[in-house]
């Protein structure tokens, strides 16, 4: 008998160990979900904030306030517009985006007032250009397109991709007043047979719908 009652307790205090173990184990499990759950209101809160900043970057637009002069004689028409493209090539060897496109942009303005559709178009395609050329600079465009090209697939090269896309959209906005540029310059030359210009502005034009494609950006 005595054998007998010291088995029977060694049963129950091996039961109450397990009943210990088993409400700390459930007690952890509880605590991993909680955190889990903390975690994604987190990162849901950042990713809403991050897209409200992108939607923001890419209402972005240059600031042109083109003041251009009236009931100009042909001769201060061929004046003003020399003046003006003089004064684009100052400011677009000094990286003064804005200011170089403004210039190009009356440059433009003052030789349509000429009748002269064609060198006009060349103005509105440089002004495209000197966008495309500020986005690039801006994103390190040609240094991130090439690491895209060399990498190995990898889980690595699909976050730098990512990456590359966010930056992009940032600064999309100077692709959008490359567009409207560079489809006024189509509109002018499409008048005109020089393949030169038609090519440049063609490709300037290429550029930005793969880069839009690229961001998923349609807008």
């Amino acid at each position: 008998m005595k054998k007998i009652s010291i088995i029977l307790i060694i049963i129950l205090l091996l039961n109450s160990c397990n009943n210990k173990n088993v409400d700390s184990t459930s007690k952890k499990e509880i605590d991993s979900t909680n955190n889990i759950s903390t975690s994604n209101q987190v990162v849901d809160s950042k990713k809403d904030s991050s897209s409200q900043k992108d939607i923001e970057e890419s209402q972005k637009t240059l600031q042109i306030d083109l003041q251009i002069e009236e009931n100009l004689s042909d001769n201060e028409l061929w004046e003003k517009y020399r003046d003006s493209r003089a004064k684009a090539n100052i400011a677009h060897d000094n990286h003064l985006t804005e200011l170089a496109v403004k210039h190009l942009l009356e440059a433009s303005e003052y030789a349509q007032r000429l009748n002269r559709n064609d060198i006009a178009a060349w103005q509105l395609n440089n002004a495209g250009f000197y966008c495309i050329q500020k986005f690039r600079r801006l994103t390190s465009y040609d240094r991130r397109m090439t690491e895209i090209e060399n990498m190995v697939f990898s889980e690595v090269k699909t976050i730098f991709i990512n990456e590359t896309k966010k930056i992009f959209n940032e600064h999309i906005y100077l692709l959008k007043d490359a567009t409207i540029y560079l489809e006024k310059a189509y509109e002018l030359d499409s008048s005109y047979d020089d393949a030169s210009r038609t090519k440049s502005i063609y490709n300037n034009i290429k550029f930005v719908d793969w880069v839009r494609n690229f961001t998923n950006h349609k807008n």
